[in-house]
């Protein structure tokens, strides 16, 4: 009802529309009574007060949406619902006389209803059959589909194919089906309907089955094929009145398997996009038929995995490297300062008007007592460029960043090799006490000649899977020091935005969620769905060497004032002074404790 707006919004009882202070559940209402406080509309307009469509619009009542973003636990009845939503959108298009000619569109046009999932079958079991289902013991489907049979009988053609897997209309010119996920595929048609089950877990599972496939590529595709039917419906609507004609609809499904998958994008994208309608719930507020206390066993096993399935409260990442997400926790050291470099982005052009960026670094205080070791995970054009300090921190026998940013990249805006050992790690040489550098791929013969000069041993060095088994193993057990994070992690956990631009200007919450959510495929340890690994592979890079014995001796080494001391951090994306104070951050930890709602 509210995705396709059938109310009067002034003769509806605003209570059972948006709820009230008594928190009214719509479950086992009478239908009479339901009609008592919800005025729907017929054919688009309301017959008590006599307004429609177009006028809601106009007084912002209404927006029109025609995408559908259904986030909720698993067993909340998510198929259930498309299926019907699938059976209303047929049935609107079914008793337009022509739809071809009413949307303008070729003679010899086709238009589709499209179902898909991680694969044919189960978008077979979960969309399709019971749609089908819907569409063969509903009343009016019943009737009509008769009507077909006895006016193809009596003129001698087939008016309705309906074998089990596709619907055929052939006077009208639809087809229903359900289809297998790949992008070429779904390209080329016009469709009118599209639905896909279960997309925040498509690429989660089709890595699971060594499948590359993209939610958001397969999405496009079937939203580019509804731009046809999308576009010719607004013109029907603001140049020729008809208010009331049926839009190209899609609905995505899903319970959420990461912050940052497909459906948890497309349910903030709601905030601030008229055309999706949200709705994000737990299992049991969806589900009159299960409690929350009724799953109390499952959250017993993982509540972690309970929150996410059925509470619909996504982790940062799905098939974490770091299998112990609250490792981070044991590593913050709230007594560390953030003030030991200052760092800003610098921008050049060079004669031909080529431009590039580099860091600019300055160090404050000369420290050349406390050795540190510098580490790199070096992007040109299209990755980060990643800058670590670390050193091992003596009074808590474990090792400790100093000191991490790293360089974004932009749009044909490479980053200047060069300068950033002009600007950046000549200021360090020269300012601090650096023992080692360790990088992953930049490491020239030049680079290593100007290291010498200041007697600091260079290393390209690229890290195995076994490798990053024994760091990640650290990791977990929370064999680190970092410095005060600049917003509690707590907030990065239950944030309601997407975490990547939540610590967008906090270098130690950037890496924190790095180290959470890089992700391990099969023997590999890769970047998160939406996200970067730079400055975790840094991190790793220097977990790797410095325990070592041979250099652990080295960095094992009290400066005056005692290890730990002046600890700083800077983010390249905050083009200047490094600390953040958190009470005048504008845009704080958003948490999610709404559920349902829609952008307006």
């Amino acid at each position: 009802m509210m995705f396709f707006e059938e109310y009067c919004p002034e003769c509806t009882n605003p209570a059972w529309v948006h709820g009230d202070t008594k928190d009214l559940d719509l479950f086992d209402q009478p239908v009479s009574e339901i009609l008592e406080n919800i005025q729907m509309l017929e054919f688009g307009s309301c017959p008590k007060c006599k307004q429609n469509r177009a006028d809601f619009v106009k007084k912002g009542y209404f927006t029109n949406p025609y995408e559908l973003a259904g986030c909720a636990g698993q067993r909340s009845g998510k198929s259930a619902l498309v299926a019907m939503i699938a059976a209303y959108v047929l049935h609107r298009y079914l008793v337009i006389p022509d739809p071809i000619r009413f949307f303008g569109l070729l003679s010899s046009s086709q238009l589709y209803m499209s179902m898909t999932a991680i694969s044919a079958g189960q978008a077979e079991a979960s969309l399709w059959t019971p749609f089908k289902e819907y569409v063969d013991e509903a009343p009016w489907f019943k009737e009509y589909h008769k009507l077909l049979s006895d006016t193809g009988e009596r003129l001698g053609t087939e008016l309705l194919h309906r074998p089990r897997t596709f619907l055929v209309y052939k006077h009208k010119r639809i087809a229903c089906m359900y289809e297998a996920p790949n992008k070429r595929r779904l390209r080329g048609k016009t469709r009118f309907f599209t639905a896909i089950d279960e997309i925040g877990w498509m690429e989660a599972d089709a890595q699971k089955q060594s499948v590359t496939m993209s939610a958001d590529e397969i999405s496009a595709s079937l939203d580019n094929s509804l731009r046809t039917i999308r576009s010719k419906v607004e013109i029907l609507r603001n140049k020729r009145g008809l208010f009331n004609a049926p839009d190209g609809y899609a609905c995505n499904i899903s319970s959420p398997s990461a912050k940052d998958d497909r459906i948890m994008r497309s349910v903030r994208a709601a905030r601030t996009n008229n055309k999706i309608y949200a709705y994000h719930y737990p299992t049991w507020e969806a589900n009159p038929d299960i409690s929350r206390e009724s799953l109390q066993p499952e959250y017993d096993k993982s509540r972690m995995v309970a929150e996410r399935d059925f509470g619909a409260v996504p982790p940062l990442a799905n098939d974490p490297f770091i299998d112990n997400q609250n490792c981070v926790d044991l590593m913050i050291n709230p007594a560390h300062k953030h003030n030991l470099l200052q760092v800003k982005m610098e921008y050049h052009t060079d004669d031909f008007g080529n431009k590039t960026k580099y860091a600019s670094v300055k160090v404050p205080q000369i420290d050349k007592r406390k050795p540190r070791m510098l580490l790199c995970d070096a992007g040109e054009k299209r990755n980060h460029f990643a800058v670590m300090l670390m050193t091992w921190d003596s009074k808590m026998n474990r090792p400790r960043v100093d000191y991490v940013f790293d360089v974004p990249p932009e749009e044909g805006i490479p980053v200047n090799f060069a300068l950033m050992w002009e600007h950046c790690f000549l200021p360090l040489c020269q300012g601090l006490l650096i023992r080692h550098m360790f990088s992953d791929t930049w490491n020239s013969t030049e680079l290593v000649q100007k290291l010498r000069q200041f007697k600091v041993m260079s290393e390209q060095y690229t890290l195995k899977f076994a490798d990053l088994v024994e760091v990640g193993a650290r990791l977990s057990s929370g064999e680190l020091m970092l410095p005060k994070p600049e917003l509690p992690v707590e907030d990065l956990r239950l944030t309601y935005e997407n975490p990547v631009q939540f610590v967008e200007g906090k270098p130690i919450l950037g890496l924190i969620l790095q180290v959470l959510t890089v992700r391990q495929v099969g023997r590999r340890v890769t970047k998160p769905a939406n996200g970067e690994d730079d400055m975790f592979r840094a991190l790793a890079l220097g977990m790797f060497h410095i325990v070592k014995p041979e250099l652990k001796r080295i960095y094992a080494v009290d400066a005056a004032g005692g290890a730990g001391g002046n600890i700083g951090v800077m983010f390249s994306r905050s083009a200047g002074g490094g600390n953040v104070d958190p009470k005048k951050h504008t845009t704080g930890a958003k948490l999610a404790t709404k559920r349902g709602f829609r952008g307006r």
